[in-house]
């Protein structure tokens, strides 16, 4: 083979790979990392929330604001390795069912279009090295979804990661919330009923064919209930009232999410079974876990799913929390398994099925496992399963399910108007169940 052909062989493979890589990271408007060495990523209101005496983080708090908040939200992430890289930020405006609106930046944003993240910290006396970043999201200048894309070197096609938020209009909306056993007797002792009123002002126009209602249960989007109809329209007091007799607006309670507690590499924390540690590595073994879905109901605080970085002895969450290789254990014999998939699920996975976090037959030692990199911090997951490829995901095979369970619920309220060029949101309420009983 001559040199020219050698030179096209190794060009076209080349573009091959690249044109691979470039398919892999097509933007989707949804949560998520791009590359595999990204982590940790996380978008909240930028003020300090202490959650109990020994964890102080804003972690847990979703990425929903009021527009005439004065709060910004905070990104987040690391990046694994020990070289700074040049980021930089675009915000998108999408549509109620998060496809992409054609609204120009220039309607939605105040400043520029294209941000450089400057923020760059290089972690502090860690076995695994990373990079922490971190950027202030200028808030938009309107209502409505928006999806934040951040990329290398100003490519936009170079994807690093998505992250959703969302900003609402006050005193449009009123949302009065009733969550309560279901009107189903059958669903009575596993179900949570959502019914709720909305009463609107003036400024709505039609608001049968307007509004857009979505309820979501501990801020997910995977088990979200849409196109919910008001049993009844009054338009004499501007009130649309949905309580419903037909199961439509009724969540599964499941159960309190399972947790562990690594915010300590020095000593095991809650259902942390050991710590082994070497020059480069920190490995972890969880407890193990069991089915719990013929368990007794058990009350306890949980975090709704959620996630907190932190480091114990210094109480740092930002730079100085190491990864450790940390494994997961269903302690199941295989025939005894559900059929499908299991996947370990919860904030930590973007609240998706991450094959990373796929539990998978160890025939050597009977039980199921997967092993992931993760920061040190308190941990909330859920074991769900996959039926079967394109089916719904159970999250109440292997965790039980309970109406007593303590879950989040909180609506919001979509609306475009005549003419109107995007969709708003003119109303948000979020509630807990248990505050209800």
């Amino acid at each position: 083979m001559n040199l020219k052909n050698i030179f096209l062989t190794v060009f076209f493979s080349y573009s091959f790979i690249l044109s691979a890589a470039k398919k892999d990271k097509e933007l989707q408007t949804i949560d998520r990392e791009y590359e595999e060495n990204i982590k940790t990523v996380l978008l909240y209101p930028s003020s300090l929330t202490v959650l109990d005496s020994a964890l102080i983080t804003d972690a847990i708090i979703p990425p929903i604001m009021p527009l005439n908040d004065s709060r910004q939200l905070l990104l987040s992430f690391d990046e694994l390795g020990s070289t700074t890289k040049n980021y930089y930020v675009r915000i998108l405006n999408c549509n109620s069912d998060w496809t992409l609106s054609n609204l120009n930046a220039i309607l939605f944003m105040t400043d520029y279009d294209e941000f450089q993240i400057m923020d760059r910290q290089t972690s502090y006396s860690t076995r695994v090295p990373y990079i922490h970043y971190k950027f202030n999201v200028p808030k938009p200048k309107i209502s409505g979804n928006f999806l934040i894309m951040v990329y290398r070197d100003g490519d936009d096609q170079d994807l690093i990661l998505t992250r959703r938020f969302m900003i609402y209009e006050t005193n449009i909306i009123t949302i009065t919330p009733a969550i309560k056993f279901p009107v189903n007797n059958s669903l009575r002792n596993t179900g949570q009923q959502a019914d709720f009123t909305l009463a609107y002002n003036s400024s709505i126009q039609n608001p049968a064919d307007n509004i857009t209602v979505v309820l979501r249960q501990n801020y997910n989007w995977y088990n979200a209930i849409y196109g919910l109809k008001p049993l009844y329209m009054r338009d004499e007091i501007s009130t649309f009232d949905y309580t419903l007799f037909n199961n439509e607006n009724v969540f599964k309670g499941v159960n309190e999410f399972r947790f562990f507690d690594l915010r300590s590499l020095k000593s095991n924390g809650m259902n942390v079974a050991s710590i082994v540690q070497s020059p480069n590595k920190n490995d972890v073994i969880l407890e193990y876990d069991k089915s719990r879905n013929k368990s007794a109901y058990g009350t306890y605080s949980d975090i709704d799913g959620f996630y907190a970085p932190e480091q114990y002895e210094t109480k740092g969450y930002e730079t100085e929390p190491d990864y450790a290789k940390v494994s997961f254990t269903l302690d199941m014999k295989q025939e005894d398994a559900p059929a499908g998939r299991i996947f370990v699920m919860g904030a930590l996975t973007d609240w998706s099925l991450n094959s990373n976090f796929e539990m998978k037959w160890d025939p050597d030692n009977k039980f199921f496992r997967c092993t992931v990199l993760i920061k040190q911090g308190y941990y909330n997951y859920r074991y769900v399963v996959l039926p079967k490829e394109g089916s719904a995901i159970d999250d109440t095979i292997l965790e039980g399910n309970s109406s007593q369970t303590e879950n989040f619920y909180d609506w919001i309220v979509y609306y475009r108007g005549p003419g109107g060029m995007y969709d708003r949101i003119v109303g948000y309420k979020a509630t807990d169940y248990l505050a209800n009983h």
